[in-house]
């Protein structure tokens, strides 16, 4: 179903596309929403934004506070939800990947994805980003990992580097990373460990320092970083913004010292006793698209 959306709420004028596409895949039926900003001629950026665990295609927009939305039309890009089956994601690798039921490629998902987004708009291939949140952010991962060249950068929050993972990440070529972490996070432990990674499942993860240090070795980065923190807001967060310096290729990551397991300036709507204390000194959306867009 298609609906031509002026979005007046977010004060631009561009026009837009809003549409829940669906396909069979693996036997199953598998769905994405899609938004694209009308009046835009030429190839656009493809934004991919992955939810967590127990979320949904339908929910992101509002654990992201709609900034997402916002960036497509103001930058002429294409946005893409997808959606888990049984709002779990299979990333192909772990105890859970051959035992989750129904079966599915959730790899494929996202090619299948992309093809079909490319086959409704002319999409730049060169400007694929995947942003992922918590579990959408180890298939982030897992795909950047798996489909060299296909993606142009990776943004990861709330989500370090699953360990089954790390053969795949060092044998495909370096692509650029920016990571952040709430270091009051239940859920994703700062320093790694172990995570719940589905019904009666658990995954080992590196730590977020480890994990940064994982992708910047891979992207040739010197000891040097260039740091800079904020605390503007009495919500009991602070920033810490660090670039990595002499590097092949940009690798940025923010900790957010006292935030939980949020997408930062965003949810998910839950009690601050489950899942810690979000943050408001930073809008996640608009600090990954400014990684994004530095990539022409």
């Amino acid at each position: 179903m298609k609906i031509l959306l002026v979005l007046l709420a977010l004060a631009l004028p561009r026009f837009a596309v809003a549409e829940e596409v669906y396909f069979r895949q693996d036997g199953l039926d598998r769905r994405f929403q899609l938004l694209i900003p009308e009046g835009v001629e030429g190839p656009r950026p493809l934004i991919v934004v992955l939810h967590g665990l127990f979320q949904s295609d339908r929910g992101m927009p509002r654990v992201t506070r709609h900034q997402w939305e916002r960036i497509a039309l103001d930058q002429g890009a294409v946005l893409v939800y997808p959606n888990a089956v049984g709002k779990v994601w299979n990333i192909g690798q772990g105890e859970a990947a051959a035992l989750l039921r129904p079966a599915r490629d959730d790899l494929a998902y996202l090619d299948r994805v992309i093809s079909v987004t490319s086959e409704r708009v002319s999409i730049d291939h060169d400007r694929v980003f995947l942003a992922g949140f918590s579990m959408g952010g180890q298939l982030a991962y897992a795909y950047a990992c798996t489909r060299p060249g296909r993606v142009r950068a990776v943004a990861a929050l709330s989500m370090n580097l699953p360990r089954v993972l790390e053969d795949d990440c060092s044998g495909t070529p370096p692509f650029p990373v920016f990571l952040s972490l709430g270091d009051e996070d239940p859920v994703m432990p700062y320093d790694g460990g172990q995570i719940p990674a589905g019904p009666g499942f658990s995954m080992k993860i590196m730590g977020f320092e480890e994990t940064a240090d994982f992708f910047a070795a891979r992207a040739g980065c010197g000891e040097g970083r260039q740091e800079s923190q904020r605390d503007v807001i009495d919500d009991g967060t602070a920033l810490v913004f660090q670039q990595r310096l002499g590097c092949a290729l940009p690798v940025w990551t923010l900790r957010v010292r006292g935030m939980g397991h949020y997408w930062p300036g965003g949810g998910p709507d839950m009690s601050p006793l489950l899942i810690g204390r979000s943050t408001e000194e930073i809008d996640g959306a608009q600090i990954v698209w400014r990684f994004f867009s530095q990539f022409d």
